[in-house]
């Protein structure tokens, strides 16, 4: 092989060599980008769980003063008689 030949081999060489280190690391930021969408999807379901948790909270919390003014009630009608 002449000089110039083993040039253009050692290139193809070094070019195959970065290639491979390219799509290692594309295949390294697909894995990773889907691993962010699946905490993505998981956050996005836990937030809804707690909104739904919130709600029903609040209407627990609603149930409860509704509860109290009712027994407030009967007892100052009880009191009135």
């Amino acid at each position: 092989m002449e000089g110039e030949e083993m040039v253009a081999v050692g290139s193809l060489v070094v070019a195959a060599i970065a290639a491979l280190f390219a799509w290692s690391q594309a295949r390294s930021a697909r894995q990773a980008v889907r691993r962010a969408d699946k905490a993505v999807q998981v956050a996005e379901q836990a937030n809804r769980l707690a909104e739904h948790a919130n709600r029903q909270v609040a209407d627990l919390q609603k149930r409860t003063q509704l509860d109290h003014l009712r027994a407030v009630l009967r007892q100052a009608a009880a009191d009135a008689y």
